[in-house]
């Protein structure tokens, strides 16, 4: 007998044909349970699937009747060597032969991974190092050993099988169970859910084992500890840096310990492989693909070791989870104690009132705060749990600020509200929270009033339109929770830049609520602005400023002048007029709706916040400039403070203050700003977003200022693309992004390509008004790529005619745009005629 196990006993034996010591493995007596000996055929067929010289070979496998029971053994490859830790430390290898040999060991365990094959219970013991003959002398009488070794992977007896056809085969552990040793388990292993386990899990024991073999001791002390407290201390106490345990290995030995111990699998080494490479790559010196974690990252791992942190975020989240499982939970008692009588109906609609008043009444600014000053208070208080000096402790809290200082408390809790709140919802509502059709679009509602709330439109529209059609068929086209929602929808989706839609949407919307509710119903006068702002987008200036003239004349009379409702509606009208060149008048407006808002909601309440903008906006287009960039700095700020840095909100806060910096002539500073807006847009929005094209526009713009076209280019092509994906197509838009790319052309020496481009702008422009000052721009930008090939008789007439008529509409130019637009044009044809 050479080994005894938890199922079977390994013997020394010989085999008759071919002649040879093996490793013969029986299940144990007393233990040939129908459990035992699955696993047992499980470890005959993994350890089939694999060969490689890291790997203990099997060479045959059976039963044998003995006093008339049956006995599963299998022979194997006889492994005449030490456990990894003995052999390192017998042989008295340096740390560089160490790093080879664990090295050699990945090897071997990736080959496992790539046949499909998780070990599941690495750790020295079954991990024997087999001296090697590497070379013999030319005498031939002696050999010259490696004292490496090769290490042989043994004991497959609880490996998993990862491939879909074996799986139906394999074993499978009980739910729940934890198989392994626990030293050698990763964070994940150790709750228990087999299903969750990938080859992640054993890269982490290849790190303990490796940290063991370097630092002389586990990175964990375990021993004694009840499971539960083990299990703990694996999953929340971070091991003592291996540097600080050994300072030889502080830099680029110590990252890849601690990159392959990764708590967090999704930082861990994603292969054997990877591990392997980066040990050989410190080994020739070369730089590693492992990075050491940022300081942010490090301050999670200490909330993570000081449970009393992250209790106070923890709380805070829980309980509004709890609120909603709570209303969930009334949703089903309300569901499962009525019937279609109209009381009952009404019950079921009070609860659900509750769960949207729940939701869409998150204050993520508020949350925010709460998770930051929780960080604080709780930092502070297990700091003094700490035995630290007076510099220690000043030290900590100097790094502890200086990392909290750069996050945004409304950002991490928009991202909190989505990933934990709506989540949540979202997933009950999914797994069929209720059997009524009703309630389950009521809650899909809530959800996407919710996602509305953070600036998420798609997700919106999602749940919007999945609710709409069990309103329609439950409660009927009028009622008013349909058209709620028929509203909600459309004001998404013209948000989310999706214009022929929405206008189709609220028009209907619109004519429901004025039959049922009537023309001065809030409900009505909201639908109304939204339609109008939708024809505004569409272009439909006009159609869109007497729309709201009604809005505003019925919400007065109902209302009165200083009413929310009234107030939307005059900033709305405002926003259209500035498109219709009627600035003066527009910033009167946008003056008094600010005076009502700032007096009642205060400067930094959202709907202040974009008056602000608005404000700033109209005294940009008069070219007074002056009072423009405090302003355009001051609605950033307090856009992040509120809205948080990837709301949309905040997104075009960064485009206008860039835009008014630009405009002021400093484009270096501007493309800073511009380049935020565009990160933060391509992360948080998608694709065909109004904010998220601007953005991408804006960096053209100021890369071309920049005279870097090339670079220009790129965005022009990705916006290009973009603009002429959407549906419906905005030919404005994209007539404005083939200007642009004419002008990257041009200033890389393409004329002929800048023609096509330019030439396709005129139509797209001619489509929407021939006369306009932009049209006549655009055939004013097609004459200078005339003029560069030569063409000089086309070139001069276009000039010549798109100056004379940019002069003629000028005044339909707005005011910070129309003295250098006019000479630019002139310029243009000057110089044609000059040449």
């Amino acid at each position: 007998e050479i080994g005894r196990g938890g199922m079977g006993v390994v013997y020394e034996a010989r085999q008759d044909n071919p002649r040879r010591r093996v490793a013969l493995k029986v299940i144990r007596q007393g233990f040939a349970s129908n459990q035992l000996r699955r696993r047992f055929e499980h470890e005959v067929h993994v350890l089939g699937l694999l060969d490689h010289p890291g790997i203990a070979h099997i060479y045959e496998a059976g039963s044998a009747t003995i006093s008339g029971s049956s006995w599963p053994y299998f022979a194997m490859e006889l492994i005449e060597g030490q456990p990894i830790d003995a052999h390192a430390n017998d042989r008295g290898l340096s740390s560089r032969e160490t790093l080879e040999l664990v090295a050699r060991l990945c090897d071997a365990v990736q080959h496992a991974h790539q046949m499909g094959v998780i070990h599941r219970d690495l750790k020295p013991g079954n991990v024997l190092v087999k001296d090697m003959l590497t070379s013999t002398e030319s005498t031939g009488d002696s050999t010259i050993a490696d004292t490496i070794g090769q290490p042989k992977v043994l004991d497959f007896g609880i490996a998993r099988a990862t491939d879909a056809d074996l799986a139906v085969t394999t074993l499978q552990t009980n739910l729940g169970q934890i198989v392994g040793t626990l030293t050698y388990m990763s964070p994940e292993q150790l709750e228990g859910n087999s299903e969750q386990l990938d080859t992640r899990c054993d890269v982490y024991a290849i790190g303990v084992i490796l940290y063991r073999l370097l630092a002389g001791r586990a990175p964990l002390e375990l021993g004694g500890k009840p499971m539960a407290e083990a299990a703990r201390i694996v999953r929340d106490q971070e091991p003592a840096r291996l540097g600080s345990v050994n300072p030889t290995y502080r830099g680029d030995a110590e990252t890849i310990v601690a990159k392959a111990m990764e708590k967090d699998r999704s930082r861990r080494y994603a292969s054997a492989s990877e591990l392997a490479e980066d040990l050989r790559r410190y080994l020739r010196s070369e730089p590693i693909a492992a990075h050491p974690p940022s300081a942010l990252y490090q301050f999670k791992k200490f909330a993570r070791r000081n449970r009393a942190l992250v209790g106070g975020i923890g709380a805070t989240i829980a309980a509004l989870a709890l609120g909603l499982v709570a209303v969930s939970i009334a949703l089903i008692e309300a569901q499962a104690q009525r019937d279609l009588a109209l009381a009952e109906r009404e019950r079921v609609e009070q609860v659900v009132d509750f769960q949207m008043d729940f939701l869409s009444g998150m204050d993520a600014r508020a949350f925010g705060r709460e998770l930051l000053k929780d960080q604080r208070d709780d930092f502070m208080g297990a700091l003094e749990q700490e035995a630290l000096d007076s510099d220690e402790r000043e030290a900590a809290v100097a790094s502890f600020e200086a990392v909290i200082g750069r996050l945004n408390g409304t950002s991490l809790a928009r991202r909190a509200l989505r990933g934990t709140i709506i989540e949540q919802a979202l997933e009950e509502v999914n797994a069929g929270i209720s059997d009524d059709p009703i309630i389950e679009a009521e809650l899909r509602s809530a959800v996407g009033t919710m996602y509305q709330h953070l600036g998420l439109h798609a997700e919106s529209i999602t749940q919007f339109e999945l609710a709409l059609d069990p309103l329609r068929i439950g409660l009927g086209e009028d009622h008013p929770r349909t058209m709620s929602v028929m509203s909600r929808s459309g004001e998404m989706l013209m948000q989310a830049g999706r214009l022929e839609e929405a206008r189709e949407r609220l028009t209907v919307t619109l004519e429901r609520r004025r039959r049922v509710l009537g023309a001065d119903h809030r409900d009505t006068l909201h639908t109304h602005i939204h339609l109008a702002n939708t024809l505004r987008l569409m272009g439909k200036q006009p159609e869109a400023k007497t729309h709201l003239f009604e809005v505003i004349e019925f919400s007065t009379q109902s209302n009165g002048v200083a009413h929310p409702t009234t107030l939307e509606a005059s900033s709305t009208l405002g926003v259209t007029l500035i498109d219709l060149g009627e600035t003066e008048e527009a910033l009167q407006i946008f003056s008094d709706v600010l005076a009502i808002r700032l007096k009642d909601l205060g400067p930094d309440h959202s709907s202040t916040i974009l008056t602000r903008n608005d404000v700033m906006v109209a005294l940009f287009k008069l070219n007074r400039m002056e009072e423009v960039e405090g302003i355009a700095r001051s609605v950033l700020d307090s856009s992040i403070r509120v809205n948080g840095d990837d709301h949309p909100i905040s997104i075009r806060s960064h485009n206008n203050l860039g835009r008014v910096i630009l405009d002021l002539g400093r484009p270096g500073e501007a493309e800073q700003y511009f380049r935020e807006a565009y990160i933060l847009s391509v992360k948080s929005l998608g694709a065909n977003n109004e904010v998220r094209e601007a953005s991408a526009g804006n960096l053209a713009d100021v890369l071309l200022a920049l005279d870097r076209p090339a670079e220009a280019e790129t965005f022009c092509a990705e916006l290009l693309a973009s603009r002429k994906s959407a549906d419906p197509l905005r030919p404005g838009a994209i007539a404005q992004t083939l200007e642009q790319l004419g002008l990257c052309q041009m200033g890389q020496d393409r004329p002929a390509d800048a023609e096509a481009s330019f030439r396709e702008c005129i139509q797209y422009r001619e489509s929407l008004d021939p006369d306009h000052w932009l049209t006549h721009r655009a055939r004013g930008y097609l004459g200078t790529s005339l003029a560069a090939q030569g063409r000089d008789t086309e070139a001069g007439s276009l000039l010549k005619d798109s100056a004379l008529a940019i002069e003629r509409l000028q005044d339909s130019i707005a005011e910070n745009m129309r003295e250098r637009e006019v000479r630019a044009a002139r310029r243009r044809a000057e110089s044609q005629a000059a040449h």
